[in-house]
């Protein structure tokens, strides 16, 4: 995939996403189509950078869907390259601290990350001996474990975004994990962890 093309879809989904946003505000009454937050972040196991949109539900709000799509740039990899992420994130607790900011001390959950290159597959190419690789490279799961604060935009309150939220989360993948624990006396924790941080614009 050209360094144009990724592009391209990065702008497209944020297009898409705040479109999205300004007609539940217009309107008031939100579509479950219509995604409650536009997200970018950085790092994390799914690209550089990424954005996507997500869709919160549950009678607390307590669960979340996002769909991201990431970029690689070249320096970190042979080319550019394109990742999508299904992220599912469960939050047992919300706590307001004031009439404008909320708590998230718990959010936990798992994603499935691919990255959009022949490099990687999901069936175990033919030059390989049968059972040699266990795992396939194309899709990855991972758990993570983090932490979110929302801020309302009192300033804003007329306009579609109607908080910001940060966070911060760290995730594991199998591969990783599958490696850790028969050697754990000769790998740290850190081996196996990765740190991701990110903005919401919630509306």
């Amino acid at each position: 995939m050209k360094f144009i093309n990724i592009k391209n879809i990065i702008i497209i989904i944020i297009a898409l996403t705040f479109s999205y946003a300004c007609m539940a505000s217009e309107n008031r009454r939100r579509h479950p189509l219509i995604p409650r937050s536009g997200v970018i972040q950085y790092a994390g196991s799914i690209g550089f950078v990424s954005v996507g949109a997500e869709w919160e539900y549950g009678k607390r709000e307590q669960w979340a869907t996002t769909l991201m799509i990431g970029y690689v740039p070249k320096r970190h990899s042979n080319r550019p390259k394109a990742a999508i992420t299904l992220k599912q994130t469960y939050s047992p607790w919300n706590i307001v601290i004031n009439g404008n900011i909320n708590l998230r001390p718990l959010n936990c959950g798992l994603f499935l990350n691919t990255i959009y290159s022949h490099k990687f597959w999901t069936k175990e190419p033919e030059k390989y001996p049968e059972g040699y690789y266990q795992i396939s490279t194309r899709v990855r799961p991972h758990i993570f474990i983090g932490q979110e604060i929302e801020f309302k935009a009192k300033k804003l309150k007329d306009k579609f975004i109607k908080s910001i939220s940060l966070y911060y989360e760290f995730n594991s993948c199998d591969i990783y994990l599958c490696s850790y624990f028969p050697n754990m006396k000769y790998l740290s924790p850190a081996y196996i962890f990765a740190l991701g941080i990110g903005k919401k614009l919630n509306v």
